[in-house]
């Protein structure tokens, strides 16, 4: 007993800790990405690697125990994959898919991440029912400022990593893609681009004009 209470123990201990660190505000959304990519990157494959040099090759290799703990894992997610195929339905046209939440700093009203609740690939904020023609942006602010100034309703797809995974309804005959005028954009465009095409649909691009970086900054200026 003693010995299981050697290795958990200080491993609650670290958790309490880093609990009361954040939520204390000594360490912020920054700060803990940092960290985590520190802790994911080098402190735990170092970690492995020592914990690995102090061991032999037929202490670490276990046949019997590799084949119940890969088979067990093995069924975990097969049953778990069963039950989200059952649970899951495709979202009904128009209905809530998913919720973007957006977090500022509290001193500064800066950006400093965005957090999705629900299912977005697939989904977007489209500003009402589909016509023939629609704009794919990154962001809703962008969408917004880009029907305004053209007219032409514009979907959101809340990120340039989403830009290419919209399910776009059968009724659409033309999509103009919006990306934001940046490299990131620009990859999203390209993904985008090859991702949407079939038959029947034209996908056009249109930039920001000047240097902007997206449609909103025109209603900026």
């Amino acid at each position: 007993m003693s010995d299981i209470l050697s290795i958990t123990v200080p491993l609650f201990i670290l958790i309490g800790l880093g609990y009361a660190a954040v939520r204390s505000g000594l360490f912020g959304a920054p700060e803990m990405r940092a960290l985590g990519s520190f802790v994911l990157y080098v402190a735990l494959p170092a970690l492995i690697v020592r914990a690995f040099s102090q061991r032999s090759l037929g202490e670490m290799v276990v046949p019997n125990y590799l084949l119940a703990y890969g088979a067990g894992s093995l069924a975990v997610f097969v049953a778990g994959l069963g039950v989200m195929r059952l649970l899951s339905q495709p979202a009904a046209a128009g209905a809530i898919a998913a919720i973007q939440r957006i977090f500022l700093d509290p001193s500064t009203s800066a950006y400093t991440e965005k957090r999705v609740l629900g299912q977005a690939i697939g989904a977007a904020w489209t500003n009402g029912p589909p016509g023939k023609t629609i704009g794919m942006c990154e962001g809703f602010e962008t969408a917004a400022a880009y029907t305004s100034l053209t007219g032409i309703q514009a979907w959101a797809t809340m990120g340039a990593k989403r830009f290419h995974q919209v399910d776009i309804p059968a009724s659409v005959e033309t999509v103009i893609l919006l990306a934001d005028n940046d490299a990131e954009g620009r990859r999203a465009r390209d993904r985008a681009a090859e991702s949407y095409r079939r038959p029947g649909l034209a996908i056009e691009t249109e930039w920001p004009p000047g240097r902007m970086n997206d449609w909103a900054q025109l209603l900026k200026r």
